[in-house]
Parts: structure tokens; sequence; C-alpha cells
């Protein structure tokens, strides 16, 4: 057996392993462990050949075997030639040059066979556009805090790490570049989807118009690691803020505190709060409240393609019933007048635009602006942020 025919095998063993759970990310690290005698270029294929499986799985013909999905999954999103092209259908291998979308078309598939919710997604996204960036690896990017830009690209320049700056505090990074090494993450710069990285860029110039000498209280109440605390510190600058991270999860604040610590955010609270099941006892205590809520990550399935295939569209109502129990929980601790910025990484309409005219009708939250940011035509992610005041 070949090398590359190995490669095709331990990824078939991977796929007929795994059931959806943990995150495909996790899966291999664990599976790799358990085959140590798998150095990192074998590691680096096979990862690539699952990761194509399910981008294409969709679009799979079911008559193929389970390796010759997976090396015509592999046709589709390579766009060099290899010796797992070169063991695909003369159909198949003239179009390896070609990008992914031309090679769907010219195969006779329609884009929306790779994003089967369709019926479920916004108005707002371009749906063809979408469905067609699932095949691609979306990029890295870093978010530089204020004052760091230089030292940072410096820094990359020295590791001969190519960086390309897209604006004054967002740099795009190779993928499995060692930045880490050269740069001090949350110090100086954060790893952030671009997409993640402007989210309250479309609404934050509304809130500055409120701003006043006080500190703002702000309330992140699902904080999980506090990448949305530790933007909006940085957008707000040099307004001093007064912070409270909560989420249900006691160990995903404790990285939260290792990453303010490294942040230089000192001027905050933490404590275990799960707004699914209890609602504040605190009111009128906060002028802003960050609902960054659990979502099913649509928005941002280019990441975790194995959500293609083992997605339950019965998932929809449950993520949308929680986001209300945690709006609606949280919201007697914001004060009249006071904002609540809620957001998702999802592209469904049922967790979005209906949840704001949920908050609307019933919560009697004035809308004041909704957006996605997409990330469809920057290998980024999909997300959504609405401003609302009370």
């Amino acid at each position: 057996m070949s090398r590359y025919h190995a490669y095709l095998k331990r990824a078939e063993q991977v796929i007929e392993a795994y059931t959806g759970h943990p995150p495909l990310a996790v899966f291999l690290k664990s599976f790799f462990k358990q085959h140590p005698q798998m150095g990192s270029k074998d590691r680096k294929w096979v990862s690539e050949l699952v990761y194509a499986y399910y981008r294409c799985q969709p679009i799979l013909p079911s008559a193929q075997t389970r390796m010759e999905q997976i090396a015509w999954a592999h046709g589709i999103c390579n766009s060099t030639p290899d010796p797992i092209t070169d063991m695909l259908p003369e159909s198949i291998r003239s179009l390896v040059f070609n990008q992914s979308d031309q090679k769907v078309e010219a195969l006779g598939y329609s884009p929306s066979r790779l994003f089967p919710w369709m019926d479920a997604v916004s108005e707002q996204i371009d749906q063809h556009t979408f469905a067609l960036s699932l095949l691609n690896q979306p990029a890295v990017f870093l978010r530089v805090r204020p004052g760091k830009f230089m030292q940072v690209m410096k820094a990359l320049d020295q590791a001969q790490i190519q960086a390309t700056p897209l604006t004054d505090d967002l740099i795009q990074v190779p993928a499995n570049s060692a930045v880490d090494k050269h740069v001090t993450l949350d110090r100086d710069a954060v790893v952030q989807d671009r997409s993640s990285a402007q989210l309250y860029t479309p609404i934050l110039e509304q809130i500055k118009k409120h701003q006043s000498s006080q500190a703002l209280r702000v309330w992140d109440c699902c904080a999980a690691s506090g990448g949305k605390s530790i933007l909006l510190t940085d957008l707000l600058a040099p307004t001093s803020l007064e912070l409270t991270a909560t989420d249900k999860r006691a160990s995903i604040l404790y990285n939260l505190q290792q990453r303010f610590h490294r942040a230089g955010i000192k001027r905050y609270t933490h404590f275990v709060k799960d707004l699914e099941q209890q609602a504040t006892e605190e009111q009128d205590q906060y002028d802003i409240i960050l609902a960054d809520v659990p979502c099913t990550g649509s928005g941002t399935w280019g990441r975790t393609p194995e959500q293609l295939r083992f997605f339950d569209a019965n998932s929809i109502p449950k993520f949308q019933q929680l986001q209300r129990s945690i709006v609606e929980h949280a919201l007697p601790a914001l004060k009249p007048g006071g904002w609540l910025v809620y957001s998702t990484c999802s592209i469904f309409s049922a967790e979005n635009e209906q949840q704001v005219e949920w908050m609307n009708k019933v919560l009697n939250l004035d809308l004041q602006q909704q957006h996605y940011v997409t990330g469809y035509q920057h290998r980024a992610d999909s997300l959504f942020v609405a401003l609302l005041q009370k």
C-alpha cells in the first residue's frame, strides 16, 4: 500500500469512528495520540482529508466507496495536483486547478446541497456565496490591541511569518504559524476571527454618543473566556469600564481570569451564573449587557464542517428558547435607557431577527440596529449583532 493510500485508509478510520462528539478537532487529537507512529506530515494529510470529506459530504456520490468519496472531496477542495488527485477520474482530475465553486458547478451540483437548511437562513445572507465558502478553510486573524500594531508587525517580520495587514488593528496570518511564540497573546494581540473582531463596529458610534465621564458598568452575561469583553474594552478606550463577567461554567471563567490578567484588565468581577435556569437578582445595575448567547454556530461551520453531517435542525427551536431565557433572565439588571447587545454566530433567522422581534414585542426593548457581519467573502465567520435599548 502506498503512503497516500495509507492516508486515505487512516482518514476512513477516523470518519467511521467519529460520531459527532466531541468536536472533530478534539477527536483527531485523541485519534493521533492513539497512533503515535504517525508523524506530523501524516497527521496533516489525514486531517486535511477528513475535513475535506465533511466539507463535501452532502454532494459526494453515494455509490462510491468511503475511500473514493474522501479522495473525491480532496480533489474538490484542493487546487494543486498531488498523488491523491492523480487517483481520481478524469472528470474531476482535469478540474483540479479550478476554484472549488467552479468544480461544483462543472460537476453539475447545486451549491445549496452543501448546506441543506437554506430555508432557515436569513434573507440577509447571500446563500450561494455562503454555501460555496464552506469548501474553504477559514483564515487565521490577529486583532492587535491599541498601540501595539508596529510592535506586533515587527515581531512577525522577525519571525518570518507572512503577515497581511487588513486594517490598522487586524492582521491575517498563515494557518498553523507559531504566532504565540513571537507575540504575547491577549497582551499585544488576540487570535480572533475577522468578523468577531468587527462585530461591534456597526453599533459602536451609537453607544459612544451616550458615554459620560463616569465608568460604564458592563455585564458580559455569557462571557466564556472573555473575548467580547476584551474587544469592548479596547473599542471604548480610554473610557474606563467596570466589568462583570459571568458564565455557567466555572472552568471557563478560570480561563477568563488568565486572559484578563494578560490583557491588563483589573477592574472586574466574575462569578458563576446560569441564566438559563435562574433570573438575576440585580435591578437596574448596568449600562450595557453583552448577551453573546449560545447558538447553533451555523455561521462558523467553515471551521467545523462536521456539522454538515451531524447537525439536527430540531435543535434550532431549542436554542431559540435557551436564548430567550437568558435574555429575559438578564434584563432586570439593565438600567432604563441602557443597551442590550445581543449577538450570535448563527445565520438562522430564528436565532436572530425573530429573536429581536420577540424582544421588541414581549420585552418592550426598542431596536436601534441589527446587522449581519458576513465573512464568507473573506474566509471568515458570519455573525449577527443587534443593539436594543431598555
